[in-house]
């Protein structure tokens, strides 16, 4: 496989994971309801009011919760048929941050300005930790493809592409740094939001 064809494959891949994505978004709206707790247990992103908000609190639930999904792709990436899980978990992901966007926007209906903000910067930090964590399980299941056409498939040839180990982890760092930067920013958003704008 040449390098292109493996950038067309990761383009391919990375796309199909933002669809699973976008349909764990409309399930997760479409499940959502004014007295469903799935938006506080599943969303992973930010708490739904502004009660008992500090800055650093903020910040570590932030990059906790997506902290969470990276690794949990990362190290389905070791298993050779373990691609279908990767899957799962972006989905589960969509499906979390679908209900929570559906309550922050119920909220934003009749909350004013704070709510609102509270909407945007919701917004903002999943879409792109949506592409981020779309990415990072797009590497996992070819990595994890390749590890199981070596192990299954080669018959003692040598396969190309060979999995990269050292590859692998320098992306997921990228991804990881990527993420904590994105949930960082983003948990000071909320914080100054609940203090300056909520009640």
């Amino acid at each position: 496989m040449t390098d292109g064809n493996a950038y067309s494959g990761r383009k391919i891949v990375t796309a199909l994971m933002m669809i699973i994505l976008m349909a764990g978004i409309a399930v997760g709206t479409g499940l959502y309801s004014d007295n469903s707790g799935i938006a506080a247990s599943v969303g992973g992103l930010v708490p739904v009011d502004g009660s008992a908000y500090e800055v650093g609190a903020a910040v570590s639930r932030s990059v906790f919760g997506t902290a969470v999904f990276i690794a949990a792709v990362f190290f389905l990436g070791f298993g050779t048929v373990f691609q279908p899980l990767a899957a799962a978990v972006v989905l589960f992901r969509g499906i979390g941050t679908g209900a929570l966007l559906s309550h922050l926007y119920a909220l934003a209906v009749n909350g004013g300005r704070g709510a609102a903000a509270m909407l945007a910067v919701s917004v903002c930090e999943a879409a792109v930790g949506s592409f981020i964590l779309a990415a990072a399980a797009a590497e996992a299941v070819l990595f994890s493809g390749q590890c199981a056409r070596v192990l299954f498939f080669s018959g003692g040839a040598v396969i190309r592409p060979m999995p990269d180990v050292r590859l692998y982890l320098a992306r997921f760092a990228v991804f990881a740094v990527g993420a904590v930067i994105c949930s960082g920013v983003c948990g000071v958003a909320h914080a100054a939001v609940a203090v300056y704008l909520l009640p």
